[in-house]
C-alpha cells in the first residue's frame, strides 16, 4: 500500500473513532473501523490478526463454526489442516460419502511398513457415510508418518460434498495464503452460512476497502452502510474544498468534547433552547451533532461565528438543510471580540452583519437563548471578551490544558481555574473530561 493511500486510511480511522462516540449503538461504525485497521496495519503477526478477527466475531454472537475455523487457520502443519478440515466438514455435512477417499491414501507418502495397515483400515470405512470416521482414521496417524498433498485431499472431498457453494468457499479459504484475503474469504463463508447484519457489513467493508479507488468512494459507502448522511456531508466538503483537512474536526478529542457538552446540556433541568449562538464555531460540527443526538430539540435560529473566512462555507455545507430552510442556520465570518450589542425588547442582543445573495446588507439584532463556545483556549484577552457577554446570558464554555499548541493562548490547569475565569450569577455545571493528550474543562451557567 502506497504512502498516500495509507494516509487516507489513517484519516478514515480517525473519523470513525470520533463517530463511534456519536453512535455507540451503531456496530457498523466499529465494524468498518476494524476492517480498516486490519486491512492497513503491517505491525501485527498473522496469528494476532486472526485472533483479533475471531474475537470481533465472537463479540457479536457465538457462531458454531468460529472455533473450528480459528483452529483450522492456526494449524501449523498440513496434517493438522487435514484433520481440522475434516472436523469442519463433519460439522457442516453429515451425508458425506468416504468411499472414494480411500483413493486419497494412495497418493500419500507413507512408510512401507504402515501402508498395508492404513489401507486396510481405510477400506473398512467404505460402508460408513459419516465423515467422523474419516476424522478418527486421521487422528490415529502420527505427523511423522504422512506428508499429505493438501490440494489433492480437497479435490477428493470436493467429489463427495453435495453443497458445492459452501465447499467451494471452504476450499478457496484453505488454499489462500494471503492473510487479509483469508479473512475476506472467512466472511464470505460466514455470510453463506448465517444471516447476520454485522457480518454482512464487515464483509462489505473488506470488499470495498480492497477495491477502493478514492476516499470519496469510502465516504459514500459509509453513508449507505450507516444510513446517515453525515459521511456524505464529509464527502461533499472534500469535493468542494479539497485543500482543507477536515479530519481534525472529527478527531476523538473534538467529538468526545462536543458529545460531552450535548449530553450534559440535555441532563440539566432547563427549558430546551429555541435559539443558539455558536462562537468560534469552526465547521459548526456542534450543530450537526445536536441534530444527531437531540433530534427532538426544535431550534428556530442558529448562528455560527468564526474569524476564519473558510469556515462559513464549510459550516453551511455540513448544515445545508438548516441553511436552506430560510437561514435556520447561518454561518458568519466575524471576530467575536469585536461583537457589537444593542438593546431589544428581550434584552441585550448581539448585532450580526448579514448579507443575502442579492447583496442586501443589514444587522440582525436578535437575542439567543444559549451561547456556546467550545474553543475558549483560542481567545486572546479572554477576560475582556467574557466581560462583554451580556449579564444573565446562558452560556456553555469549554477550554483545555493543551498548552503545547501555538494557537492555544488561554489554556487553564484545572476546573477551579476555569471557574475563576468565568464568574457567573448562577452556575449549573462544572467538570473535566480526561482525553488522550489533554483534559477538557467545561462550565455551564448564567453569566
Amino acid at each position: 500500500m502506497n504512502l498516500q493511500k495509507h494516509q487516507e486510511f489513517e484519516n478514515f480511522k480517525r473519523i470513525l473513532i470520533g463517530t463511534e462516540r456519536i453512535w455507540p449503538e451503531k456496530d457498523v461504525v466499529k465494524t468498518v473501523r476494524y476492517a480498516i485497521e486490519n486491512f492497513t496495519s503491517d505491525a501485527k503477526s498473522d496469528k494476532e490478526y486472526l485472533a483479533e478477527f475471531f474475537e470481533i466475531i465472537r463479540s457479536w454472537k457465538e457462531f458454531p463454526i468460529t472455533n473450528r475455523l480459528d483452529n483450522l487457520l492456526s494449524a501449523s502443519t498440513e496434517l493438522e489442516m487435514v484433520k481440522r478440515t475434516l472436523e469442519l466438514i463433519e460439522h457442516l455435512f453429515y451425508d458425506i460419502e468416504v468411499g472414494s477417499c480411500v483413493e486419497y491414501f494412495k497418493t500419500l507418502e507413507i512408510p512401507e511398513e504402515k501402508a498395508q495397515e492404513i489401507y486396510e483400515s481405510s477400506l473398512s470405512l467404505i460402508t460408513y457415510p459419516g465423515a467422523r470416521n474419516f476424522v478418527r482414521l486421521f487422528s490415529n496417524f502420527s505427523e511423522s508418518s504422512m506428508n499429505p498433498n493438501f490440494a489433492m485431499f480437497l479435490g477428493v472431498l470436493d467429489k463427495q460434498v453435495q453443497n458445492k457453494e459452501i465447499f467451494q468457499a471452504i476450499k478457496k479459504l484453505l488454499l489462500e495464503k494471503n492473510l487479509k484475503e483469508q479473512i475476506h474469504l472467512c466472511l464470505d463463508l460466514y455470510n453463506i452460512l448465517y444471516d447476520h447484519p454485522e457480518l454482512r457489513q464487515l464483509g462489505k467493508a473488506y470488499e470495498h476497502l480492497m477495491s477502493l479507488q478514492s476516499d470519496l468512494e469510502f465516504f459514500k459507502f459509509l453513508s449507505m452502510a450507516t444510513n446517515n448522511n453525515i459521511f456524505e456531508k464529509i464527502r461533499k466538503v472534500e469535493v468542494k474544498f479539497p485543500e482543507l483537512n477536515i479530519v481534525d474536526a472529527f478527531s476523538q478529542g473534538q467529538i468526545k468534547s462536543k458529545v460531552w457538552a450535548i449530553e450534559t446540556l440535555k441532563g440539566l433541568s432547563l427549558p430546551p433552547p429555541k435559539s443558539l449562538l455558536v462562537l468560534c464555531g469552526w465547521y459548526a460540527l456542534f450543530v450537526r451533532l445536536l441534530d444527531e443526538m437531540w433530534p427532538e430539540l426544535e431550534l428556530e435560529r442558529i448562528r455560527s461565528l468564526d474569524i476564519d473566512p473558510v469556515c462559513a462555507k464549510v459550516a453551511e455545507e455540513f448544515n445545508k438543510e438548516r441553511f436552506l430552510d430560510r437561514w435556520n442556520f447561518k454561518a458568519l465570518t466575524l471576530d467575536i471580540k469585536k461583537l457589537e450589542y444593542t438593546e431589544t425588547e428581550e434584552g441585550i442582543a448581539p448585532l450580526l452583519p448579514m448579507e443575502n445573495s442579492a447583496g442586501k446588507r443589514w444587522k440582525e439584532n436578535l437575542k439567543y437563548d444559549l451561547w456556546v463556545n467550545t474553543s475558549c483556549e483560542h481567545i486572546e484577552d479572554f477576560q475582556a471578551w467574557y466581560e462583554s457577554i451580556p449579564s444573565g446570558q446562558l452560556v456553555l464554555l469549554q477550554s483545555n490544558d493543551f498548552f503545547g499548541v501555538d494557537d492555544h493562548v488561554n489554556c487553564v490547569n484545572s476546573v477551579a481555574e476555569f471557574r475563576e475565569q468565568t464568574p457567573m450569577t448562577k452556575r449549573l455545571f462544572s467538570g473535566a473530561l480526561p482525553l488522550d493528550k489533554y483534559t477538557r474543562y467545561m462550565t455551564i451557567g448564567y453569566k
